[in-house]
C-alpha cells in the first residue's frame, strides 16, 4: 500500500513500505531509486513495486553415470537479469536459455531469481546415476505467505484505538491467523496489528510472527519502570559551517538531517555562494541560515573589487564617445558594514556579485537595458554617463 501524500510521515513507515530493516534514510532512498538530496518528503505517495512470483522450469536426466540438469525457462519477477543455483544460492550464475549444469551423484537445490533479488521457491532434486533413465520436471514457484488486513495499534496507547487501518500483513499459509486476534512485527517495534479481514491478494506487507493475543497489551512488548531511557529511531540531526565564496567569512545553518549535504558541496544563501566547511554534531547558537541545494562543488569564479583613488590632472584629452549601450554606475557603502550588489557586466549577459568594501564607492560598467540591485543597502548610483 503506497505510503500517504501528506502528513505524518515516519522512518517506520518507510521501511514497512520497503520491507527493509535499516534505519538509515540514505540507504531507504538508495532502495527507492531516488538521488540526493535523500529528504523525507521523497517518500509523500511512494509505493514499492511488486512483481509475480519468480518461475523456473528444468529438467534433470543421466547421461551414462553423469548427470545433468537444464534450465528450460525463468520467467516472472521483474522479467530480466534472471540467475539460477543449483546449491540453494550458495552461487549464482547468469541464466541463458537452456543452460545446463553437469553434475554427480547427489541433492541439489535449485532456485532462481530477477534483477531486483525476488527469489522463487526451493526445489531439492536428488541425481542417481546408475542408470540411463531420463526425468523430465517441471516446477513453479507459489508464494509461501497468506496475505490479511489488519488494524495497526501504538503500545503503550492501546486504549485510544487503532492509528492506521487497512495495513496489510502476512504469515505462512500453512498456518491461518485468527480474524480479531493481535499479532507483533516479526521484526519488533512498538506496533502490533488485530487481523482486520482475510483472503488478501500478494503485495507489500509486514511479516507478524504468528503468535496470536487476545488483546493489544498482550501482544505489545513487556515495558519496564526502572529507567527513563528512550530508544528512538529518529535520523540524527546535524548543522553545517558554511564558507562564503567571496570573502571568506563563515555561517551556520539551522539543523538538517545527517548526510543532506557534503564537505566541500555548494550551497546559497540568498543569492549568495557558499561551500560546506564542516559537520557539527550540536547547535553552534546565533543566526542560523537556510541552505539551499545546487548540486555542484566548491566556488565558481569570483569577481575581485579593486578601488582605485584617481589623480586629476590639467591634461585634455580628447577622447570618442563611447557606445550607449552601457551605463556608468556607482556602488557605495555609506553603512559600513559592506555588501554585495548583482549587476549584468557590460558586454555579458550574465548576472555576477560583487562586493563593496565599507565606506567605499566603486563604479561599474553595467550592461544596457539591465539595472544592478542590492540586497544588503548598497545605494546604487546610476546611470552615470555611458560606458564600454
Amino acid at each position: 500500500m503506497a505510503l500517504p501524500s501528506s502528513g505524518t510521515l515516519t522512518i517506520t513507515m518507510i521501511k514497512q513500505e520497503l520491507m527493509s530493516s535499516s534505519n538509515s534514510l540514505k540507504d531507504l532512498s538508495i532502495d527507492a531509486g531516488f538521488n540526493p538530496p535523500y529528504q523525507m518528503s521523497n517518500f509523500y505517495g511512494f509505493e514499492r513495486t511488486t512483481y509475480a512470483p519468480v518461475v523456473i522450469t528444468f529438467t534433470q536426466q543421466c547421461i551414462g553415470e553423469t548427470g545433468r540438469i537444464r534450465i528450460t525457462s525463468v520467467t516472472g519477477g521483474s522479467g530480466t537479469g534472471f540467475q539460477v543455483s543449483i546449491d540453494n544460492g550458495l552461487n549464482w550464475f547468469d541464466y541463458t536459455y537452456l543452460f545446463e549444469f553437469n553434475v554427480s551423484n547427489g541433492n541439489y537445490y535449485i532456485i532462481a531469481r530477477d534483477s531486483v533479488g525476488n527469489q522463487g521457491t526451493t526445489a531439492m532434486i536428488s541425481i542417481n546415476c546408475t542408470t540411463t533413465t531420463t526425468t523430465t520436471t517441471t516446477t513453479t514457484t507459489s508464494d509461501p505467505y497468506a496475505y490479511y488486513l489488519a488494524n495497526q495499534y501504538l503500545c503503550g496507547d492501546c486504549g485510544s484505538g487503532p492509528v492506521a487501518t487497512g495495513i496489510k500483513i502476512k504469515y505462512d499459509v500453512n498456518s491461518p491467523l485468527i480474524p480479531n486476534r493481535f499479532y507483533k512485527d516479526i521484526a519488533g517495534g512498538n506496533y502490533v496489528y488485530q487481523v482486520s479481514d482475510t483472503g488478501q491478494g500478494p503485495g507489500p506487507s509486514i511479516i507478524v510472527d504468528g503468535v496470536a493475543y487476545t488483546t493489544c497489551v498482550g501482544a505489545c512488548p513487556a515495558t519496564t519502570t526502572t529507567t527513563t531511557t528512550t530508544t528512538t529511531t529518529t535520523i540524527p540531526m546535524v548543522w553545517y559551517m558554511v564558507q562564503d565564496c567571496l570573502n571568506g567569512n563563515f555561517a551556520y545553518s539551522i539543523s538538517y538531517q545527517a548526510g543532506t549535504f557534503g564537505i566541500g558541496e555548494r550551497v546559497m544563501i540568498g543569492v549568495r555562494n557558499y561551500t560546506i566547511y564542516d559537520v557539527l554534531t550540536s547547535d553552534p547558537g546565533g543566526t542560523l541560515q537556510t541552505l539551499t541545494y545546487t548540486g555542484l562543488q566548491g566556488c565558481p569564479a569570483s569577481t575581485t573589487t579593486t578601488t582605485t583613488t584617481t589623480t586629476t590632472t590639467t591634461t585634455t584629452t580628447t577622447t570618442t564617445a563611447p557606445p550607449a549601450s552601457c551605463g556608468l554606475y556607482s556602488f557605495s557603502d555609506n553603512s559600513g558594514t559592506g555588501g554585495y550588489v548583482t549587476y549584468v557586466p557590460c558586454g555579458s549577459t550574465t548576472e555576477t556579485q560583487v562586493y563593496i568594501e565599507p565606506f567605499t564607492s566603486p563604479q561599474y560598467c553595467v550592461a544596457g537595458n539591465t539595472f544592478p540591485y542590492s540586497i544588503d543597502g548598497i545605494t546604487i548610483d546610476g546611470p552615470i554617463s555611458t560606458c564600454v
